[in-house]
């Protein structure tokens, strides 16, 4: 009703004019208060819908980004999981033995000391994220170890083979190099079963490999009986039953004296393969060894 209907309204009824004026201005108030009431309700229903959009993109946002995390997490999770896997195992044996894990990314991530003195290595001889050959490098050039091979210890230095042939390939050829700037140390190759044994009986591999040779020439050795001793003590010992070297001691005696030098040289894969040329057993020096 508009204000000059309702005015006229007011004049037909007889009462006080300042009556009429105070109830036509209480109707004009309550006119205007449902106008406002009414835009007020159209204001909040458009807060409502908006914060309902609102929230609805908060939560799409919320659940993409849980998304991309949970993706994260997985890429993470997997090259973790690439990089902490060994591939290959190298065992490094001399008189402490020591046994290191190879990703497929050739870096150690795991090292284990055999024995005592190989756990006192690791103690002093940081390994773990340094490459293959770094890390064989470090351990045959500490003090201990390089002073035990200057006095005529042997060090033994094996690459075991866990399922990728031409990674242990490859790191077989990496400790050659290495191993050639050593002293009295030789390399080999070694399948996963045979360390697996030398696991079973308590030893590293490089000293199962010699508990082999000796248990042929005598078979009441143990491995309990080699487990103290250093590789020089165990080469020597397989050289009293008449083994390794001594045999090749014996094939040189009847070579002809031109080819003498070329057949007593070092080499092979396995041990026994050179002759004595002074009070040192023919396998010292360096000789690569194969699957």
């Amino acid at each position: 009703m508009s204000e000059d209907k309702i005015r006229d309204a007011f004049d037909a009824i007889h009462a006080e004019d300042a009556l009429k004026e105070r109830t036509l201005e209480a109707v004009r108030v309550q006119a205007a208060g449902e106008k406002n009431g009414e835009k007020d309700g159209e204001k909040r229903g458009l807060l409502a819908r908006h914060g309902a959009r609102r929230q609805a993109r908060v939560v799409t946002l919320r659940r993409r980004l849980a998304v991309a995390a949970c993706l994260v997490v997985m890429l993470l999770a997997a090259g973790g999981w690439a990089w902490l896997t060994p591939t290959a195992t190298i065992s490094v044996d001399v008189n402490p033995s020591v046994e290191l894990g190879i990703n497929r990314f050739d870096r150690v991530v795991s090292a284990r000391g055999v024995n005592d003195d190989g756990r006192a290595l690791l103690s002093e001889v940081d390994v773990w994220g340094a490459t293959y050959d770094e890390a064989v490098d470090r351990l045959l050039a500490s003090s201990n170890v390089s002073t035990l091979l200057a006095e005529g210890g042997q060090a033994e230095v094996t690459v075991v083979d866990q399922g990728d042939s031409d990674q242990c390939a490859r790191l077989l050829a990496g400790v050659e190099a290495c191993a050639s700037e050593h002293e009295n140390t030789h390399c080999h190759g070694a399948d996963e079963d045979d360390v697996s044994a030398a696991r079973d009986v308590g030893l590293s591999y490089g000293k199962y490999r010699l508990l082999l040779e000796i248990q042929e020439l005598d078979p009441s050795v143990t491995a309990d009986d080699v487990r103290d001793l250093s590789m020089r003590e165990m080469l020597d010992l397989l050289e009293s039953l008449g083994g390794s070297d001594a045999a090749d001691d014996e094939a040189d005696v009847g070579a002809e004296s031109d080819d003498h030098d070329e057949n007593s040289a070092g080499g092979g894969a396995g041990f026994g393969t050179g002759a004595e040329d002074d009070d040192t057993s023919g396998h010292e020096g360096h000789h690569g060894g194969h699957w």
